[in-house]
């Protein structure tokens, strides 16, 4: 499944994620064992899509070593 395009910066999704923090956290009931099984679900999605890796912006050795051969 494809990861789908956000277009908006880092800055943003952090303050989207610690607003839906904030409001998940006022809504749990704080005796709760545990979560709904909808709440469960969602939770889970989360964790998958982290789990996601992202593209390295350093570039391998063999990448560097090979540009400094054909330089």
């Amino acid at each position: 499944m494809a990861r789908p395009e956000i277009g908006a910066s880092s800055r943003h999704l952090r303050a989207i994620c610690e607003e839906i923090g904030y409001h998940l956290g006022q809504r749990l009931n704080a005796t709760a064992e545990e979560p709904s099984a909808r709440l469960a679900a969602v939770l889970r999605r989360f964790e998958d899509l982290e789990q996601v890796e992202a593209p390295s912006i350093v570039p391998s050795l063999d990448v560097v070593e090979e540009s400094l051969q054909t330089e």
